[in-house]
């Protein structure tokens, strides 16, 4: 620790003043004095409050105002910082996505009074009677690491005295080698982050940063919170079975054993911290041969057969076998005659626009998609499942523009708003339908956005 009032990154040994009869005590004197003790007390709180916040520092934010509530901390290097009062803060623009709401320890000299010792009487010259130990609070865009709140330990042993002896020359080993720097590090209240909305708190990022000192308080009530906890803290196995631990009884290892008739085998493999538990091979033989000479199935619906298949002959269900199952799902290969049927309702919902919608621009666009149904369904490109969907994406984005107009002019209109909101929701389906590529879904999603469009009416014609 350095002997002066800032905090120094090398260790130097504590000094203090000896007095004796006769002594002439000067300033230098008085302030040896005073920083042995606060060196000394400093020393003593960095071993054993290590740094962050003992209480209070709360930060809450208002548009462009921080506000940072009465509390202490304690930096690195020993020093107190101790806020009195809300203390409030003007947030600057900062460069970057985040910043850091940040205080340190801060001395300034108070009090000014008169010298005495002044050369001449005519003058007055003053001199600060007291040093005040304060803070001050900043935003930093200087990019910070999280501290590591916890250092590993390593304990091994077959006693509490192995553990012991364990612990202390693994720990010194790991993390006591070398004493930690000192240094007036200023303690992270708050990480903030730029939105749309302004400057915001970032709580979890803030949960990285926020140090908190683990007091002697905060230890005790962590210690007897443990050791009031008799719900198995630790997770630990407690009974297989209802066979273990329970109430005052403790067992300390349970066995497992196959049964009498070695139908299953118990292997462990201490190497693996494992425990292998099967069927016995002779047993599932056993099992097998069991199985082989029972006839499961006499008939699939009243036919009777060595040999059933199942087959689709319209090829909309498709027929999966693998071992003893059999999948039977629906095919992507639907009758041609429901994608025709799906070409003719979207010519029909679309020709009847015509006549609903009083608007030249909508009426076009209604007669364009009809003309296209038309022309699709003469071609026959329901036939080939490929010329069906360029057919449908071709046609759909026509009628996007038909939804775009008719979102734009509702009011005019005097459409429900409730049923525009409901018929782009069901082209929205119909649109993810289109990317799946799966024409059962297709078919699916483009009836309800044609039932959607054939609600669409303006309100004096209900």
């Amino acid at each position: 620790m350095s002997e002066g009032r800032n905090c120094g990154k090398k260790l130097e040994p504590l000094k203090r003043n000896k007095y004796f009869y006769g002594k002439l005590l000067t300033v230098r004197d008085f302030e040896d004095e005073q920083r042995y003790q606060i060196n000394k007390d400093r020393l003593s709180n960095i071993f054993s409050l290590t740094g962050g916040i003992i209480c209070g520092l709360e930060v809450t934010i208002n548009e462009d105002r921080l506000t940072v509530n009465p509390g202490i901390a304690v930096d690195r290097c020993g020093n107190f910082i101790i806020v009195p009062s809300s203390k409030t803060i003007q947030i600057d623009d900062f460069e970057g996505e985040r910043a850091y709401l940040m205080i340190n320890y801060k001395e300034s000299e108070t009090e000014p009074v008169s010298n005495l010792l002044s050369s001449s009487p005519c003058e007055d010259r003053c001199e600060y009677n007291r040093i005040l130990e304060g803070f001050d609070i900043f935003i930093s865009t200087e990019k910070l690491e999280p501290e590591k709140g916890v250092k590993e330990v390593d304990l091994k042993g077959s006693n509490i005295d192995e553990i012991y002896s364990e612990f202390q020359s693994s720990y010194y080993e790991k993390h006591l080698k070398r004493c930690p720097e000192f240094s007036e590090k200023a303690i992270v209240l708050a990480v903030l982050k730029k939105t749309t909305a302004g400057v915001k708190i970032d709580p979890e990022e803030t949960k990285k940063f926020r140090m908190i000192v683990f007091t002697n308080q905060v230890i005790r009530d962590v210690l007897f919170s443990h050791l009031s906890d008799f719900k198995n803290p630790h997770g630990s196995l407690k009974s297989i079975n209802k066979v273990g631990n329970s109430g005052s009884k403790k067992v300390n290892n349970i066995d497992l054993v196959p049964s009498s008739e070695k139908e299953i085998f118990i292997k462990p493999e201490k190497s693996k911290n494992r425990i292998v538990i099967g069927i016995a091979d002779s047993f599932k033989e056993d099992i097998d041969r069991k199985i082989q000479g029972i006839k499961c199935i006499k008939s699939i619906n009243d036919l009777e057969s060595e040999k059933i298949y199942i087959v689709s002959k319209d090829r909309t269900v498709t027929v999966k076998s693998s071992g003893r199952e059999v999948d039977l799902s629906v095919s992507n290969i639907l009758p041609e005659i429901e994608k025709k049927r799906i070409l003719q309702k979207t010519a029909y919902e679309f020709d009847l626009a015509t006549t609903r919608l009083k608007d030249e621009e909508l009426m076009n666009i209604c007669l364009e998609i009809f003309k296209g149904c038309i022309e699709y369904i003469k071609d026959q490109s329901y036939i080939d499942n490929e010329k069906f969907l360029e057919a449908l994406n071709s046609l759909f984005n026509v009628e996007r523009v038909f939804l775009t107009k008719i979102e734009d002019k509702f009011e005019n209109l005097r459409i429900e708003q409730a049923r525009i909101k409901m018929l782009l929701e069901s082209a929205d389906r119909y649109s993810v339908a289109l990317e799946n590529k799966e024409i059962p879904e297709i078919i699916d999603a483009k009836t309800d956005f044609l039932f959607y469009l054939s609600i669409i009416r303006p309100k004096t014609l209900e």
